[in-house]
């Protein structure tokens, strides 16, 4: 029970921190993360991307509270094919190398957990995914999108 609440109060935390209703005027503070510019279309792209990784780890979730191991192997292999996409390629050139960095962890542990075993139990297989999102928080922690002049 604490940890579900422990999740949920982290999970509105971090709502709070991104919802447009709560934040604060960029000449209130300064904010310290790294500037990535990217085209509309770049930044488009990495919207859906976080969608996509949102709704996948929505989906692991609701897999895991179902105790359906073969679905949530399933959705973290498909979320990690995305990869591949072109668009994506093409962006990493550009990107710092600590995101690349990132990136790169994101996929692997995305894999790692397509390839869980049989045998493995959900709660090992939450504390992976819960691993896995790390990625996420440092990722958000240290960078930020900006407008590139395109």
């Amino acid at each position: 029970m604490k940890i579900h609440l422990a999740y949920g109060l982290l999970s509105a935390l971090t709502l709070v921190g991104i919802s447009p209703q709560y934040a604060v005027a960029q000449d209130d503070y300064s904010d310290p993360r790294i500037a990535i510019d990217l085209t509309q279309a770049e930044q488009a792209h990495v919207r859906s991307r976080m969608l996509d990784l949102l709704s996948g780890v929505q989906a692991m979730t609701e897999a895991a509270a179902n105790d359906d191991l073969d679905w949530f192997r399933e959705v973290a292999d498909e979320l990690n094919t995305t990869r591949h996409d072109p668009a994506t390629r093409s962006m990493q050139t550009h990107m710092p190398d600590g995101f690349r960095q990132i990136s790169r962890s994101l996929n692997r542990d995305l894999a790692a957990l397509s390839e869980l075993s049989d045998e493995t139990p959900m709660g090992v297989a939450l504390d992976q995914l819960a691993m896995t999102l790390s990625n996420c928080t440092s990722c958000h922690g240290s960078y930020r999108v900006t407008p590139s002049e395109d």
